[in-house]
């Protein structure tokens, strides 16, 4: 036995690089109404994951950017993202799961969202969440719009001096066209 061994490490001692091949593998499962995505690579997992939900008359499509150390999890919570009821699942690993129930946690954004996606038939899905930024930008523009709106009302001429400089610069444009048109 201890030969064997002494023989395996003079081997190995004569070989002078060998290597290990990345494997890039998820394993995921449904648990307590949550998708679980496992990295059980032996690499860093980083990509944009699919979950398809099925019922009757809803087909929802739920992408996650994932990025993964080698057994590390993430979990997607479905109750927030579909109503309550039983679903089947296609899991990012091509696993079909059928008959999970699933309740209903949506926020109130999302359930009138689903509404009007009834009625209208339109659907706008962003594949990540905005980010702090981007929703900070928005409400910096409506403030900005209601503060203007509001100093347009109380007769303080906020965009007026904008405007007439808009239409006194179209005028020398039309002037400057005019006499590039007559050469």
């Amino acid at each position: 036995m201890k030969l064997k061994i002494l023989f395996i490490l003079l081997l190995l001692s004569m070989i002078s690089a060998y290597s290990v091949y990345g494997l890039y593998q998820i394993e995921s499962k449904v648990e307590d109404q949550k998708v679980v995505i496992t990295n059980v690579g032996n690499v860093d997992y980083e990509n944009i994951t699919s979950t398809y939900i099925y019922k009757e008359n809803l087909e929802r499509i739920i992408y996650t950017r994932v990025s993964l150390h080698p057994q590390e999890s993430y979990e997607i919570g479905l109750s927030k993202e579909v109503a309550e009821g039983v679903y089947t699942l296609i899991l990012p690993t091509g696993e079909m799961v059928y008959d999970v129930y699933i309740e209903d946690n949506r926020s109130i954004a999302k359930k009138t969202s689903a509404g009007l996606i009834t009625i209208t038939g339109y659907i706008a899905r962003n594949i990540e969440k905005p980010s702090p930024w981007s929703l900070a930008s928005l409400v910096l523009f409506v403030v900005i719009v209601v503060v203007l709106a509001f100093f347009e009302y109380i007769g303080v001429p906020v965009l007026s001096p904008i405007k007439n400089r808009a239409t006194k610069m179209s005028k020398k444009a039309a002037t400057i066209y005019k006499k590039f048109k007559k050469k």
